[in-house]
C-alpha cells in the first residue's frame, strides 16, 4: 500500500492553496513524495474553472459581488464556477495516476463522498452526464473539479457541510440552470462536527485509493 501525507490547512486563501498544490505536484511527479491529501476551508471566493462562460454564470454584477467581500478567481481546475466559503470542506488529493484514467479517478472521488454521506444517513447519488454528488436531479451537495499535470492530480472536491449557501444565489452553480446547492447541516437539521467528518473522510479515502495516511 502506498503512503499519502495528510495536510490540514485550516482556513487558507484559495490562491495560496493553489500555489502549494502546484509545488506538491512537482514533488510527486519527480518521485520525491508518494502523494498528499489536503483538507482546507477557504474564505469566500468564486472560482472559475476552465470551462466557465463568464458572460452567463453571474446573476449579479461583478461590482456588487466584490462589494460583498467575495473574491473572484480564475482557477486552473476543470469545470465551471463554484463558491468556496468557511464551513465547506475542500479536499485536494495530489496523487500519481499510474493507470492514467481521469474518468475513473473522478468516479472514485464521487464514491468517496457518497460513502461518507452514507455514514450520516444522507443518500448521495450520481447524476448522469454531470460530475459531483447530488441529492436528486436538482439538489447538489458536492462539486468536483480536477486538474492533472504529468499524470499527477490536483484540485478536487468541495463538500457543503455547515456553510451558509446563500451566496450561491449570486451565480449559476457549475454554470447550470435550476441547481440548488444544499449542505449536510441543512439536510440533517444540525451542525456537523468538522473534526469527526475529516476523520471519517480520511478512513474512506484510505480504503478507496488504497493509501496509508501519514500524519505529519
Amino acid at each position: 500500500m502506498l503512503e499519502c501525507i495528510f495536510l490540514d490547512l485550516g482556513i487558507k486563501r484559495y490562491r495560496e492553496t493553489e500555489l502549494l498544490q502546484e509545488e506538491l505536484v512537482h514533488k510527486v511527479a519527480r518521485g520525491e513524495s508518494p502523494g498528499y491529501i489536503i483538507l482546507v476551508e477557504h474564505p469566500s471566493v468564486f472560482t472559475l474553472g476552465k470551462s466557465t462562460k463568464k458572460e452567463s454564470v453571474f446573476l449579479r454584477s461583478i461590482e456588487e459581488i466584490e462589494a460583498k467581500g467575495i473574491e473572484i478567481y480564475n482557477s486552473s481546475r476543470g469545470g465551471s464556477i463554484t463558491l468556496h466559503e468557511p464551513g465547506q470542506l475542500v479536499v485536494y488529493p495530489i496523487l500519481r495516476l499510474d493507470k492514467k484514467d481521469i474518468h475513473t479517478y473522478v468516479r472514485d472521488l464521487e464514491e468517496l463522498v457518497i460513502d461518507l454521506l452514507n455514514l450520516y444517513n444522507i443518500k448521495g447519488i450520481r447524476r448522469e452526464g454531470f460530475t459531483g454528488v447530488w441529492m436528486d436531479q436538482r439538489r447538489k451537495i458536492c462539486s468536483i473539479g480536477v486538474a492533472v499535470r504529468r499524470w499527477v492530480t490536483y484540485h478536487g472536491l468541495a463538500l457543503n457541510v455547515n456553510n451558509r449557501l446563500e451566496d450561491f444565489n449570486l451565480i449559476r452553480p457549475c454554470g447550470l440552470e435550476d441547481v440548488e446547492m444544499v449542505s449536510m447541516e441543512e439536510v440533517l437539521g444540525k451542525t456537523v462536527s468538522m473534526d469527526e467528518l475529516k476523520s471519517n473522510l480520511l478512513h474512506i479515502f484510505s480504503e478507496i485509493f488504497d493509501r496509508r495516511i501519514i500524519f505529519e
